[in-house]
């Protein structure tokens, strides 16, 4: 019996959650300031891409996918740039 083989976008998720655990792991050794670094970094645009794909179907073909993941980083970067653009106007408005 063949075994069906597993969306794309699901797959992508099983990888985010491994690559989640090793950042994790480089995070918390205490040996190396550099893996730490690393893990860091990794860790911050590992959860971007799990922002996108946890908030997609898990059905998506390559191709659906890469779109939803286009437009879903695109709305999470207009809230980025929204929030950067308003804090200054914010902090003037509360030192009145």
């Amino acid at each position: 019996m063949m075994k069906k083989k597993q969306p794309f976008s699901a797959r992508v998720q099983s990888i985010i959650i491994v690559l989640m655990l090793i950042c994790f792991v480089l995070i918390a050794q205490q040996f190396s300031a550099r893996l730490y670094s690393i893990g860091l970094s990794a860790i911050i645009i590992i959860t971007l891409c799990n922002m996108a794909f946890s908030n997609m179907r898990s059905d998506l073909n390559f191709k659906n996918a890469m779109l939803a993941f286009a437009r879903i980083m695109g709305i999470v970067a207009l809230i980025f740039i929204i929030g950067i653009l308003l804090a200054p106007r914010l902090i003037r408005m509360g030192r009145g």
